[in-house]
């Protein structure tokens, strides 16, 4: 049975790595760049998820959230609130900076399965990729 299985869970795992994804939506985003801090580390690395008009996730060390529109490639995001958990650096930093990111994005598009965030000037602010299966 063992042997029967593992093509399968194969084959499974190839399709999963070849879906593209195109929405920002229902998806669980992990930042991979946008945020130069010191220190950081994967423990650190704030996460987000978009799922109907609400974006929720982690900073460092607080949980946050906010509502959003989209419009086409727009992408507004109400201001966000956090719970208000103390940080000690590099976290602090790290935490800071990403609230203050989503706080000025403008636009959105996926590519090559990474969501890229941007500010009212196209400039790259944040960019994220889908959270790796544990």
């Amino acid at each position: 049975m063992r042997t029967a299985v593992a093509p399968l869970l194969a084959a499974v795992a190839a399709t999963l790595a070849s879906t593209e994804i195109t929405s920002l939506e229902g998806v669980s985003w992990v930042l991979v760049a946008g945020i130069d801090v010191e220190g950081i580390d994967e423990a650190s690395v704030p996460s987000a998820i978009f799922d109907g008009g609400a974006v929720s996730g982690r900073g460092v060390c607080n949980s946050y959230a906010s509502s959003y529109t989209v419009d086409g490639s727009a992408l507004e995001l109400e201001p966000v609130a956090w719970t208000g958990m103390t940080c000690s650096p590099p976290g602090d930093a790290v935490e800071d900076a990403f609230f203050e990111a989503l706080e000025r994005v403008r636009s959105w598009v996926v590519e090559n399965n990474q969501l890229v965030l941007f500010d009212a000037g196209s400039d790259e602010l944040l960019r994220f990729e889908p959270t790796p299966e544990r």
